[in-house]
């Protein structure tokens, strides 16, 4: 189905309704992510199914704007996210490449980051590999939150609903077998001393 213009417009007001309130029960921070990223993971790489004659991807795309407006509203820039590291790039200062969320490096977080070493340094092989299970429900957890959010599995669309939850499950999967195979690598081959956490003070 085309669509002029002044209908786009007018559903986009329409998707827009009570922004305000959806910001405060939901917080700044979750408007603070890539859409343009987000849509093109998880609806153009996954090749998710297109229904209703092209009905969920016109929603979709109304949701998109919706998101950009409310990042130019709450951040004066719609976010994009730096291709190296994934950080939200501040557009007002790119010439720098600074982030939005990042604080730069000040001597106070050089303290914190090397005290963590600090501490890390002072665990066995053993213990720290005891760690990897707990660390991982807790990071799979924390994303399976983010993502049943930015999917939107409560809404009025069954079958959207269905997929984004496999297509969650299947994240998470992933995502498990990743974070223990990473984490395992990275224990096995760290042999870090016990003044290795000196380096983060350039000591």
């Amino acid at each position: 189905m085309k669509r002029n213009i002044k209908q786009i417009i007018k559903d986009v007001l329409e998707n827009l309704k009570g922004y305000e309130k959806t910001i405060d029960e939901v917080g700044e921070d979750y408007y603070k992510y890539d859409r343009h990223n987000f849509i093109y993971s998880n609806f153009i790489e996954d090749d998710m199914d297109r229904e209703r004659g092209g009905e969920d991807v016109y929603d979709t795309d109304l949701e998109t704007i919706s998101t950009q407006l409310i990042q130019m509203v709450l951040m004066n820039q719609i976010l994009y996210s730096n291709r190296d590291n994934d950080s939200l790039i501040d557009r007002f200062k790119s010439n720098k490449k600074e982030t939005i969320n990042e604080n730069e490096m000040t001597d106070d977080k050089k303290i914190i980051e090397s005290f963590v070493w600090y501490c890390f340094s002072r665990l066995t092989d053993e213990q720290i590999k005891s760690l990897i299970p707990s660390y991982r429900e807790n990071v799979v957890g924390y994303y399976k939150n983010i993502m049943s959010k930015k999917l939107n599995i409560g809404s009025s669309d069954d079958d959207m609903n269905i997929h984004n939850k496999q297509t969650i499950e299947k994240d998470i999967d992933n995502k498990k077998y990743s974070i223990t195979t990473s984490l395992l690598r990275f224990t096995d081959g760290l042999g870090l001393s016990k003044d290795g956490w000196k380096k983060m003070l350039d000591l």
